[in-house]
């Protein structure tokens, strides 16, 4: 389908693996969903990139059932418009998975530790090489950093300052395959991260979610910190400013959805050690 002016407002791709009418799964607008009972539950976000005229994301086959079986059925409705599929047949071959870098951290350097990050992983001679991806002062906007060989066990970022937040994620690749990403890291440049022994763990809870009105949002933490919670949307734009403040053991915050127009959005807890993210819903 031809988008005006390269946008895209939604898409929808509808997975059918048992023949029966209907369909199991869905993936559409950044997020992956399973049929219960004739209702869409949220199951997990997918990572996707969008540039005009090309979508990519995708989930692992054992998320939506596809590594039991070797046909499906699909349907893809971009902008409302049907694009592909019509409920037809689709036969695919299963390729070896591919594991991501293994035992992947960051590093304060020793020799430049306000102005050079280190980014290590674990040797591995099955891979063809690895591609790392950065985002600064968020966990939303990855772009491609750098390529190294399979020789290479780190990455010396040197673009980096003490005044931000970098977050880095990788992947392997050999020939056609591409492994998952690993699991994200931060750190901020002369400062210990999340991923030293001084992490600091946590979690945050919504009270309802969905929202329709106002809820409670509750953020716990292991050790004090000062944090800032903040609403993005998936795409990872800023929407505001819930929260600025210390938080000792736990931290109860009234929430009210007035000015915010329903969809799926990201609250985000960040602090000098702390990094917690959680998706809510807004009805």
């Amino acid at each position: 389908v031809e988008l005006t002016d390269d946008t895209l407002n939604s898409y929808h791709l509808f997975f059918n693996i048992d023949g029966m009418p209907g369909f199991e799964y869905q993936i559409g607008n950044d997020s992956l969903f399973a049929d219960q009972n004739g209702h869409w539950s949220f199951r997990q976000i997918v990572p996707v990139a969008f540039t005009p005229g090309f979508l990519e994301g995708g989930v692992q086959f054992s998320a939506i059932g596809l590594d039991t079986i070797d046909y499906f059925t699909a349907r893809a409705v971009v902008n409302g418009n049907d694009v592909w599929g019509n409920g037809e047949s689709f036969g695919y071959m299963k390729y070896e998975t591919l594991m991501p870098p293994e035992n992947f951290d960051l590093k304060v350097s020793v020799d430049n530790p306000y102005h050079r990050i280190k980014v290590k992983w674990l040797y591995n001679s099955s891979h063809d090489g690895y591609i790392i991806e950065r985002s600064v002062d968020d966990s939303l906007n990855f772009t491609f950093l750098t390529e190294v060989g399979s020789a290479k066990t780190y990455y010396l970022d040197n673009d980096v300052d003490s005044s931000h937040f970098y977050y880095y994620r990788m992947y392997s690749y050999r020939d056609i395959l591409r492994s998952p990403y690993t699991k994200i890291k931060w750190m901020r440049p002369g400062f210990l991260g999340i991923n030293s022994s001084r992490d600091n763990s946590g979690d945050i809870n919504i009270r309802p979610n969905p929202v329709v009105d106002k809820a409670t949002i509750e953020v716990e933490l292991k050790a004090p910190d000062t944090i800032t919670l903040e609403l993005f949307t998936l795409s990872g734009k800023k929407v505001k400013t819930v929260y600025r403040g210390l938080v000792t053991e736990r931290q109860s915050i009234d929430f009210d959805t007035g000015g915010i127009k329903q969809g799926v959005y990201l609250l985000k807890a960040t602090g000098s050690r702390t990094f917690i993210v959680k998706k809510i819903i807004v009805q």
